[in-house]
């Protein structure tokens, strides 16, 4: 059906009806494929449009040249069906995922030079917004509209919509940083609506729902455009005045939003004003330059961004109390309806003290609800003011003035006294405790919202640079200490590059058990529709189950552990001293006493509630993990297993771990002895001690290293006694006695049994004694001696050897992670000494902890992995989806190996194999950049080619003209020389005849 619309598009051009049923059909089969729920039907769809060619013909129906007089109707539907086009589903978070198949089939189309329509047809939408709006701005004021204004008011908002629908869809064509040849023209004209809706500073309390829309969707596409980072977008942006134009929409309030929507900070309010930072977050991402970082801060007020970092702690601290002490009926976490007796403290003339005070009261409940926030929810309310933290961090270092100003005083650089006698009069006592209350609460704000907020350095395309991201909830509340010094006692150290790949994985490895630990530990037994009155009523362990095991870092957990092992201990002991043989049987086995009995089985009873709780946690938490695991090994080999062996698979898996296998032991001999009576199984449980001691552990682990090897070593004992056997069997039979009277394997099983059940390695205890002067004496000596020399020494030394190696090696190791750990940073692997001398010349005392907790903290790094891991591919930055890219090909290049920001400027700690590994990196970006260039280049050629001959064809025919001129004017000449000798000629025949 699509290659016969691509067939007859001709006739489309001159069928406006056939045009508007092509339209409605494409957007049918999308709608219908999209509506089906399978995934490849709309993939489907998607690669049939791209080999049809039907994209060129979209792009076409925007171009007035080619649909002559086409009506606005045809033209929305176009972009429509653009959107519908390249949109391939929605994510978790209602962001719009594109085709990439569509997105370059578009882009290529692009480069053709047919989109000259499309984007007269954006400047055109653009522009009719921007008209209107000036005319509308006027009308907004009044109190009463008559029919005509309200016409107005009503066109500019249909305009508005026929915008928004425009710049979706260049967003859509320019998402994952690609850009199309004309962007300039879009950024100018976004730009130049953004401005226009932006121009009136008191404007923003009169705008609509639309108004905000329109800014939102602007935003967006700016957005999208300046990532990447396209530094040309970002410089052509910078002078158009877009921090100016956030700077004046981050003051208003909103009201007519705000009395629309019932509430002072209204969610459609807060996206706009964190899309507006995004903004000036995206002018200088990436950037390696200062040119831009210097000039936001002589843009952009500091004082407005200091108050609304206030603002918004102070809407959450409050509202969210307001809502928990039921004072405020709403359904979201935190609210500050229009009416309520709370706002006045968030006007700016509440007085300081008054809020400082309500504020300190209002935290220390909200900071008990803060755990069960999710990240929509923080993203929801903290949006605003995890942005404005980012841009502070951003462009402090280039501007003093502008960090003095949006930045707390430090609590110990604090002058102020709470003594009145201290001061020159009551009044001024009052003033300086304002302003220190001011300060105070501006501090709180801040270090509330920053505690959000990471930064990291890493790499990208050879440059160390810094990058801000916001903590997922799993890297605050979810990832357990015992997780963390697993990653350190177990990542490989042998090189930078390795032990970087393998942290990553680990990383990786640890979010999809925290992700499992958030899920269990948020699990509640009430229904969903009750749980906000749950949380906010009923205390937690008594509608969360698992929370009260997972809580406090697992603490719980351990305990139960270590419940099973002291009851595991004091039932053994009890086993030892009250279980004697039953009078009735030899074999079995009874209590001394019926008190005796009930002990035991309370003792048994309780080790089994401890012991299996910690296996049901353990499974419900790491059994998904093993399910991934053995679907990813699925899908790697191309095997086709039932579910239900998946499912098996797994659980075996889970089950041959050791802590899970061991614990799952200790409770088969617990409920075995009990069921069925075997008392003495009981004993067993006492082996706890080798899997929870951490010197017994460190035995346990020094036998099992070798294990291979000493399994080898004791099959080549019992290959040799065979042997021996064998000869003892044939030439010694008598000397064995009954020992070896049977067979060779009966006579091996005996030398091995009667050879060690006296501790006395050989065959003395079998064979009968020689003499010397015995006939068989040099044969029975050389066999005796050698079995003994061969089994009793060389064999069992050799066992000892690989024990001790095995324990030396263990130390060494752990020596070596020890030594690698107090002497070389874990990120960049640079020499604690190197760092030392740096901090020292920078008059800090502890270098290595300070580099190592504030500038390059392992954790932090693990934190960004999970972001990456958490956040939809569409909502990264341009260099996290670089940093993503490189993480799912297994690259470690993003991080910073033998290099820091602390020590940057200089080459100390600095090696030679960094330098030669950063120039290649550079080298490698330089040819990634010329490769990527190569079809603009192509594309330059061919034009310039072009141009070449059209010049040169302009130029013949030009000398053709120039030559048909000059015989023109030859020949009027020749003709006018002519009549002038005839003339002449007459004239002497006049005067002849005269």
């Amino acid at each position: 059906v699509l290659k016969q619309i691509m067939c007859h598009q001709v006739y489309l051009q001159k069928d406006l009806g056939s045009l508007r049923r092509v339209q409605r059909l494409l957007s049918g089969m999308i709608s219908s494929a999209r509506d089906s729920g399978d995934p490849s039907a709309v993939q489907k769809v998607h690669r049939s449009i791209v080999e049809s060619g039907i994209t060129q013909l979209i792009v076409q129906m925007l171009d007035d040249q080619v649909f002559v007089g086409a009506p606005e109707d045809v033209t929305d539907a176009a972009w429509q069906l653009l959107i519908d086009v390249l949109c391939e589903k929605r994510s978790a978070s209602g962001v719009q995922q594109v085709s990439k198949a569509v997105q370059q089939s578009i882009l290529q189309v692009c480069k053709t030079g047919v989109d000259a329509g499309m984007f007269e047809s954006f400047r055109e939408i653009l522009g009719i917004v921007i008209s209107k709006s000036k005319a509308v701005r006027s009308l907004k004021l009044l109190a009463k509209l008559n029919p005509e204004e309200q016409r107005q008011i009503d066109d500019l908002k249909a305009s508005m919509k026929d915008a928004v629908r425009a710049m979706e869809a260049m967003r859509l064509m320019v998402e994952g940083h690609f850009f199309p040849s004309r962007s300039c023209d879009v950024l100018e004209q976004t730009s130049r609506l953004l401005i226009q809706l932006a121009k009136d500073p008191k404007g923003g309390d009169t705008m609509m729902v639309e108004e905000i829309e329109c800014l939102s969707q602007a935003l967006t596409l700016l957005i999208e455009l300046c990532q990447g980072p396209n530094l040309q977008n970002q410089e052509f942006v910078s002078t158009l005045g877009l921090v100016e134009a956030s700077s004046r929409l981050l003051q208003p309030s909103f009201e007519m939003i705000c009395r629309l929507e019932g509430d002072i900070y209204p969610p459609t309010v807060r996206r706009l004003k964190a899309l507006l930072l995004d903004a000036m977050l995206a002018l200088v991402e990436g950037r390696l330059d200062s040119r831009i970082h210097v000039t936001i801060p002589q843009r952009l007020d500091p004082s407005v961004l200091k108050e609304r970092v206030e603002f918004v702690h102070s809407y959450f601290v409050f509202g969210m109390v307001g809502v928990a002490m039921r004072t405020v009926d709403s359904d979201a976490v935190a609210a500050i309806p229009l009416q309520a007796n709370m706002r006045a403290l968030l006007t700016p003339s509440a007085d300081p003290t008054e809020v400082y005070s309500a504020l300190l009261d209002a935290s220390v409940l909200a900071e008990e609800l803060l755990e069960d926030l999710s990240d929509a929810d923080i993203r929801n309310f903290f949006s605003e003011g995890l942005k404005m933290v980012q841009l502070i961090l951003e462009i402090s270092p280039y501007s003093s003035t502008f960090e003095k100003i949006v930045k707390p005083v430090k609590e110990d650089e604090e002058d102020f006294v709470d003594d009145v006698t201290q001061y020159l009069s009551e009044k001024h006592f009052v003033q300086e405790r304002q302003r220190f209350h001011m300060r105070a609460k501006h501090r709180l704000a801040y270090s509330f919202l920053s505690r959000f907020v990471r930064t990291i350095e890493v790499m990208t395309d050879g440059n160390l640079h810094y990058l801000h991201f916001c903590l997922p909830v799993t890297a605050m509340w979810y990832v357990y200490g015992e997780a963390k010094q697993n990653i350190l006692d177990t990542v490989p150290f042998s090189s930078p590059d390795i032990k970087a790949r393998y942290f990553i994985r680990m990383c990786i490895d640890l979010h999809r058990e925290s992700k499992l630990i958030k899920d269990l530990s948020r699990f509640s037994i009430v229904p969903e529709r009750l749980l906000k009155v749950a949380q906010r009523n009923i205390p937690d362990w008594m509608h969360r189950p698992f929370q009260i095991f997972l809580c406090d870092d697992a603490k719980n957990m351990t305990r139960l552990l270590r419940a099973a092992l002291y009851l595991g201990l004091v039932l053994a002991a009890h086993t030892g001293m009250f279980l004697v043989p039953a009078e009735e049987s030899e074999d079995a086995a009874q209590w001394i006493s019926a008190r005796a009995a009930i002990v035991a089985f309370t003792l048994g009873g309780l080790y089994f509630l401890c012991t299996a709780t910690w296996l049901l946690l353990t499974i419900a938490i790491k059994f998904p993990i093993a399910l991934h695991e053995v679907h990813a090994d699925v899908a790697k080999h191309h095997f086709h297993l039932p579910s239900f062996v998946q499912t098996l698979w797994a659980l075996w898996k889970l089950l041959s771990e050791g802590h899970v296998a061991w614990r799952f032991l200790l409770l088969t001999c617990c409920v075995f002895a009990f069921l069925f009576r075997h008392f003495w199984l009981l004993c067993f449980i006492l082996m706890d001690f080798w899997c929870q001691s951490s010197v017994l552990a460190t035995v346990f682990r020094a036998i099992c290293a070798p294990l291979r090897s000493l399994a080898m070593t004791f099959l080549g004992l019992v290959i040799i006694t065979f042997v021996y056997a064998g000869i003892g069997f044939r030439f010694f039979r008598d000397d064995f006695h009954h020992f070896c009277d049977e067979n060779i394997v009966t006579c091996t099983e005996n030398i091995l049994y009667q050879g060690t059940r006296a501790g006395i390695v050989g065959l003395s205890l079998m064979l009968s004694s020689t003499k010397p002067g015995s006939p068989d004496w040099t044969e029975r000596m050389m066999y005796d001696m050698s079995y003994f020399i061969i089994f009793g020494v060389i064999v069992l030394n050799t066992i000892v050897g690989l024990i001790v190696d095995s324990f030396g090696a263990l130390r060494l190791d752990m020596e070596a992670r020890e030594n690698d750990q107090r002497t070389q940073t874990f990120i960049s692997c640079i020499d604690r000494r190197n760092v030392e001398q740096v901090a020292q010349m920078r008059g800090i005392a502890d270098g290595f902890d300070y580099h190592e907790t504030h500038r390059q903290n392992k954790w932090d790094y693990m934190a960004f992995i999970f972001h990456l891991c958490e956040t939809e591919l569409e909502e990264l930055t341009g260099p996290e989806h670089y940093i993503r890219s490189l993480m799912d090909r297994g690259d470690a290049k993003w991080i910073p190996i033998g290099r820091s920001k602390f020590l940057e400027g200089s080459d100390m700690g600095v090696r030679p194999q960094d330098r030669f590994l950063r120039i290649s990196e550079q080298t490698e970006y330089l040819s990634r950049y010329v490769d990527a260039n190569q079809d603009s280049w192509k594309t330059i050629s061919k034009s310039m080619s072009s141009l070449d001959a059209a010049v040169r064809e302009k130029m013949d025919s030009m000398l053709n003209e120039l030559k048909d001129l000059h015989m023109e004017l030859k020949q009027q000449r020749m003709l006018k020389e002519l009549q002038a000798a005839k003339a002449k000629a007459s004239q002497l025949e006049g005067k002849e005849g005269d």
